[in-house]
């Protein structure tokens, strides 16, 4: 870069690429559209995709489709190589200051953008950062910062890889709250409206697949159908474990139904009495703050990383959860430990406290409308307007 080349670009917006494989629906790609329209503005943004096609989240900044979709298996080299040309060309031409890779692919390939660059990696799940330490302790060597999206995922890092510490930063997930309270207002459909008709409706959503503890759920519910026969239970989303939750919900009688994936499930949320996160693991859930932005009170799972200071005011290393705890923004239960499976008769503590937590939450008047409250004022500290400086800072200090 010529003087007169860096004294033109004195003052000027930063150049943001964010990287990631595509923008098909998961919880990436999620986390890419909101930190993207939350930059967008204070920087330039460039969403940059190994393939365009069948993107079916949004984004903001400005969408590069490098057209370097994945091949088979024995032309794999030669699309790696074709990928680190495009990604240099790209970053070259659009003058990058930072990028940002997601997905452990996108990781990968930010090692090779022009070392001018700053390279942050970013890890969205904790099972991932666990099953794959090695990766990525091998890439920090090479990069700038190693981005988690919970303090709780930081911690358990930095204090395996104390002489990388320096490079291990944590920024939790941000949401357009006001764009979530908006589609509240829509009208779910009549299917869903029938059968909240005299049910306390309990809540949850997600990929049906067995981490996200599905199964936990049912089989709380079904416990707390002894007590509660008018309660009922929407699931929302679709995956592999669809077929054995069914079989599992069977004996609900038709107080479970299954909705679908569905494109804006706020309403559906919105409509419900509470909402339940089983996870077995999880590493920022987007969807039980998204949840206490439709304002209803939440129930999670304290499993590894994510529930514990989205329902406090800060990550605590040291909290257990060994029954129903009374969290200051939810409640918290402990994470079921058993492998998922579609018989109902096997149960494990977890199984009763969820159960008892539930039902606490539906007939205690005061500690439902308490938490009511709280769900949304927690939400809003996750919105895009009190995170905007957190992420400049982030960036201002690479």
């Amino acid at each position: 870069m010529t003087d007169e080349d860096r004294s033109a670009r004195k003052g000027a917006k930063k150049n943001v690429m964010l990287l990631i494989p595509s923008m098909r629906v998961g919880g990436s790609e999620r986390s890419v559209s909101n930190i993207s329209k939350l930059l967008d503005g204070r920087y330039n943004v460039y969403v940059t995709v190994f393939s365009g096609k069948n993107a079916a989240v949004d984004a903001g900044g400005r969408l590069i489709d490098l057209n370097q979709p994945a091949r088979d298996k024995w032309r794999k080299p030669f699309v790696a190589l074709r990928r680190v040309i495009a990604l240099r060309r790209a970053a070259r031409k659009h003058r990058i200051d930072a990028i940002f890779g997601f997905t452990s692919v996108g990781c990968r390939y930010i090692v090779f953008a022009p070392k001018t660059i700053k390279r942050v990696l970013c890890n969205r799940g904790f099972e991932e950062t666990v099953t794959q330490e090695a990766f990525y302790t091998r890439l920090l060597r090479r990069c700038d910062a190693l981005l988690f999206n919970s303090n709780a995922s930081r911690h358990w890092f930095a204090k395996r890889n104390a002489k990388l510490a320096e490079k291990v930063c944590a920024l939790q997930n941000c949401f357009d709250i006001g764009a979530i309270e908006a589609k509240c207002r829509e009208t779910p459909d009549e299917t869903f409206l029938r059968f909240c008709e005299g049910r306390a409706v309990i809540v949850s959503m997600g990929r049906l697949c067995d981490v996200k503890g599905f199964d936990f759920l049912i089989k709380a519910f079904l416990l707390l159908l002894q007590d509660i026969p008018g309660a009922g239970l929407a699931i929302i989303g679709d995956g592999p474990s669809m077929p054995r939750l069914k079989k599992l919900a069977k004996s609900g009688g038709g107080s479970v139904l299954f909705t679908g994936m569905r494109n804006n499930p706020f309403p559906y949320v919105a409509a419900s009495r509470l909402y339940v996160l089983p996870s077995r693991a999880e590493g920022f859930p987007n969807a039980l703050v998204e949840a206490m932005a439709c304002g209803i009170p939440v129930i999670a799972a304290n499993c590894d990383t994510g529930p514990n200071e989205i329902l406090n005011d800060s990550y605590d290393p040291n909290l257990r959860v060994a029954e129903c705890v009374k969290a200051r923004y939810g409640m918290l239960v402990p994470p079921v430990t058993m492998p998922a499976d579609d018989q109902a008769e096997l149960l494990e503590s977890a199984h009763f406290h969820l159960a008892r937590a539930m039902k606490t939450m539906l007939t205690d008047k005061a500690l439902y409308e308490g938490y009511q409250i709280a769900a949304r004022k927690r939400a809003g500290h996750f919105s895009f307007e009190n995170s905007l400086e957190r992420y400049a800072a982030f960036l201002e200090g690479l």
